[in-house]
C-alpha cells in the first residue's frame, strides 16, 4: 500500500509541477487580450473600445474570451478542489509510513499546496478577465443599443418630414 500511495504523491506532484506553467501561458495571453490600460489614457481609442463593426468581430471575441475563461476558471477551480479533498487521506495514508509519515512523503505534500496557491493566484487573474471582459461586452452592447435607438430616431425624423 505504502509503494501504492508514494507513486500516487509523486503522479499528483509530476501533474501540477507540470499544471502550473501550462495554465500561465493562457493567462498570459488573456493579460495582453483584455489590456486596455493605454487606451485608458487617450479618450478617442478608449471610446472605440465601445464600437463594433457590421461583423461584430469585438463582440465574438468578447464571447470566445468570456467562454474560454469559463472553463478555465472551472477546470482550475476542479483541480484546487480535488487536491484539498484527498490531502487529508494523504497525510492520514503518509503518517501509517512510520515516524513523520515519510520525509519525502510530507516535502510533496507541501510542494503540491505551494503549486495550488500558485494555481489560486492564476485562477484569480482569470476570474478578474472575466469580470473585466464581460464589461466590455456590456458596455458593446450598450453603445450599439444607443447607436441603433439613435438611427431609429434619425430614420423617424425623416419619415416624420413633409416631402416637398
Amino acid at each position: 500500500m505504502a509503494i501504492c500511495s508514494m507513486h500516487c504523491s509523486l503522479v499528483s506532484t509530476t501533474y501540477f509541477q507540470c499544471a502550473v506553467p501550462a495554465w500561465e501561458v493562457p493567462v498570459g495571453y488573456f493579460d495582453k487580450f483584455a489590456d486596455d490600460r493605454e487606451d485608458f489614457l487617450d479618450p478617442r481609442p478608449h471610446d472605440n473600445l465601445l464600437v463594433d463593426g457590421e461583423s461584430f468581430h469585438r463582440s465574438r471575441k468578447c464571447f470566445w474570451a468570456l467562454s474560454c475563461l469559463s472553463e478555465f476558471n472551472l477546470y482550475i477551480g476542479n483541480a484546487i478542489h480535488q487536491w484539498k479533498d484527498s490531502r487529508d487521506i494523504w497525510e492520514k495514508e503518509f503518517s501509517g509510513l512510520g515516524p513523520g509519515g515519510g520525509p519525502r512523503a510530507q516535502e510533496q505534500i507541501k510542494e503540491i499546496g505551494q503549486l495550488c496557491e500558485k494555481l489560486q493566484v492564476i485562477r484569480v487573474r482569470f476570474q478578474q478577465h472575466h469580470k473585466n471582459i464581460t464589461a466590455l461586452r456590456d458596455g458593446l452592447f450598450s453603445a450599439s443599443a444607443v447607436m441603433e435607438s439613435r438611427a431609429s430616431t434619425r430614420l423617424g425624423c425623416q419619415l416624420d418630414s413633409p416631402l416637398d
